[in-house]
C-alpha cells in the first residue's frame, strides 16, 4: 500500500557479470520484499549485448543466441549448400539446416570442455558408432574405428585405438587416443559413454542430419566454392560470411553506451523490453536461493561441483 512506483526495474549489464548482480538483487527482493514480486511490480530490463552496424544501418542484438541467428541468416542469404548426394539447400531451408547445426554445436562444446574434440565425435557418429548395439561385434567396431582413424588423419588428427571386452555389460569397449588441433587425450568409448544422455542427445540431433545431408558438403556463392568434411566447419564459414562488412560491438556494460543509446535501448518506455519477475514455486525458489546465496559454503560448492560440467552454454 505504501509502494511509490508501479514498476521497479532491475537494470544490469547483459553479460554474465550483470547476471550475477541481478541474482543478488533478486535475492534481496525475494528475502525482504517478496510482496513486490507476488503483486507483479518487479521487472528486469533487457539491454542489448551487441550493436551491429553496416553502412548507415544500426541494430541492437539482445544476446549471443540472437547474434548467432543474425549471422546465420545473413551469412547464408547468398549461399547454396550441396551435400554428397547432390541435394541442394537454399534460403529458408538452408537457414533451418544451419540452425539445427548450431544446436548440435552446443552439445559438442559441452564435450569439448571435457577435452573431447567435436570433430572426433562427428566422425564416430558418421561411421556408425551411435548406440550400445554398435559395441556388440568386435570386428565391426574395429572396422568403424579404422575408418574413423583414416578420416581423422585427413583432418589433421592422429587417432589410435585398442579394444577390450566389457564383462559387466557384455559388449566391447574401446580406448580411443587422439591428438590434434591443440587437443590430446583418451576417450573411453564404452557402454556408459555411448548410452549416456549427452552422447545420446548428440546422436538424436546429428544422425538424421548425416542421413539427409551427408558429408562432404559444398557451399557456393557465385563462382566461389568451399568444400567441408565436418559440419562444424560449415557453420563457422557461414558465420564468417555473415560478419563481412559489419562492425560488431559487444557491450561490456551499460556504461559503454552513449546516453542516447541507453535511452533508446533500455530506458525509453516506448521501445524498451522488460521481463516481469514471477513467483511460481516459492518453496523451490527458497531452496535455490538458500543453496546459491546462503551463508553455508558447503551446499553451494556441492551444487557447483555436481552441475558445472553439465552447462552447455557458458559465457566466461
Amino acid at each position: 500500500s505504501k509502494l511509490r512506483y508501479g514498476k521497479i526495474i532491475i537494470m544490469t549489464d547483459a553479460d554474465v557479470d550483470g547476471a550475477h548482480i541481478r541474482t543478488l538483487l533478486l535475492t534481496f527482493f525475494f528475502r525482504y520484499m517478496r510482496k513486490i514480486i507476488e503483486e507483479g511490480h518487479l521487472f528486469i530490463a533487457q539491454p542489448p549485448l551487441y550493436k551491429v552496424k553496416k553502412g548507415n544501418r544500426e541494430q541492437y542484438i539482445k544476446d549471443d543466441k540472437a547474434m548467432d541467428k543474425l549471422l546465420i541468416q545473413e551469412g547464408s542469404s547468398s549461399l547454396v549448400l550441396t551435400d554428397a548426394r547432390g541435394n541442394e539447400l537454399v534460403a529458408d531451408k538452408l537457414v533451418s539446416f544451419l540452425e539445427e547445426l548450431a544446436r548440435v554445436e552446443g552439445i559438442l562444446k559441452y564435450f569439448q570442455r571435457h577435452g573431447i574434440p567435436g570433430k572426433l565425435l562427428e566422425l564416430l557418429i558418421k561411421h556408425g558408432i551411435r548406440t550400445v548395439e554398435d559395441l556388440n561385434s568386435q570386428p565391426e567396431l574395429l572396422d568403424k574405428l579404422h575408418r574413423v582413424s583414416a578420416e581423422a588423419k585427413e583432418l589433421g588428427f592422429v587417432v589410435t585405438y585398442s579394444t577390450g571386452y566389457d564383462e559387466e555389460h557384455l559388449c566391447w569397449r574401446a580406448e580411443v587416443e587422439f591428438e590434434g588441433e591443440g587437443a590430446f587425450g583418451v576417450l573411453n568409448l564404452d557402454y556408459n559413454f555411448v548410452d549416456g544422455p549427452d552422447f545420446s542427445d548428440l546422436v538424436k540431433l546429428l544422425a538424421p542430419i548425416m542421413e539427409d545431408h551427408p558429408l562432404p558438403v559444398t557451399l557456393r556463392r557465385g563462382e566461389t566454392e568451399w568444400k567441408f568434411s565436418t559440419y562444424t566447419d560449415v557453420l563457422n564459414r557461414v558465420r564468417e560470411i555473415g560478419r563481412e562488412g559489419k562492425y560488431i560491438q559487444r557491450y561490456k556494460g551499460l556504461g559503454e553506451m552513449n546516453p542516447d543509446q541507453l535511452w533508446e535501448t533500455t530506458m525509453n518506455p516506448e521501445t524498451r523490453r522488460l521481463l516481469q519477475v514471477r513467483l511460481e514455486d516459492a518453496a523451490e525458489a527458497d531452496m535455490i536461493f538458500s543453496i546459491l546465496m546462503g551463508s553455508e559454503v558447503g551446499p553451494r560448492r556441492e551444487f557447483i561441483e555436481n552441475n558445472a560440467l553439465f552447462v552447455r552454454n557458458l559465457d566466461v
